[in-house]
């Protein structure tokens, strides 16, 4: 098969679910029967764009889509090559493209351990990520080559950390109970402060950013894409 490259320019937002761009090329697949999803806690919407987000100029004949993460344009936890696009775009098209905080927004600041814990073994095999689309970039092919250019990406003032009991974490067997630690991001310095006097330079970038795999059925975002 010829190998093209697919050219698609982003613009957008991440960390803590903010505004992003990117993409994820698919390939229409035959209808297949899909387990019905569980169901999923109603969530407000995020909010409107950050008032700085600004799209760089296209050439001729080129489009800005809007993206918003809704429960309609987003899955949690999981790639699946059968479900629907949410969009449909040309090469070299730029998306404005929103996120989501994990489990469809239900881990925000206040959200507790054992809610988060809840969460986890209520919907077994998901992963935690909430990812929006998928795009489908018409003309991308199976072995064609997706490139995909992030132009500007906006946070959010507010990030997580958490340690699942029994389940994942670094040290387990310290915090036996589990822990959660909501943090303010300082975008003017470009840190956070982790503990008193304890800062973390941030650096945004997309957490999640792939394609479905071939293969029918669902795959736990997780493991990388």
């Amino acid at each position: 098969m010829k190998r093209v490259s697919i050219v698609f320019a982003a613009a957008g937002v991440i960390i803590a679910g903010a505004w992003f761009v990117g993409a994820s090329a698919v390939r229409a697949q035959p209808s297949a029967q899909q387990a019905a999803p569980a169901p999923t806690q109603a969530v407000p919407p995020i909010g409107p764009p950050d008032p700085n987000l600004q799209t760089v100029p296209l050439p001729s004949g080129k489009k800005v889509h809007l993206l918003p993460a809704t429960l309609e344009t987003t899955q949690w936890g999981w790639f699946d090559n059968a479900q629907p696009p949410v969009l449909r775009v040309n090469s070299g098209d730029t998306v404005v493209m929103e996120t989501m905080m994990h489990s469809h927004n239900q881990v925000v600041p206040g959200t507790t351990i054992d809610q988060i814990k809840k969460l986890r073994t209520d919907y077994p095999g998901r992963g935690p990520h909430t990812v929006t689309g998928p795009i489908y970039v018409e003309g991308a092919e199976p072995g064609d080559v997706l490139k995909v250019t992030i132009n500007k990406i906006v946070p959010r003032a507010y990030g997580v950390n958490f340690n699942v009991p029994g389940m994942f974490g670094e040290f387990p067997s310290i915090y036996q109970d589990g822990q959660v630690k909501y943090l303010y991001l300082d975008w003017d310095k470009k840190v956070a402060e982790f503990l008193p006097g304890v800062l973390i330079p941030l650096r945004p970038f997309p957490g999640t950013l792939g394609v479905a795999r071939k293969e029918p059925g669902r795959y736990s975002t997780v493991p990388p894409g």
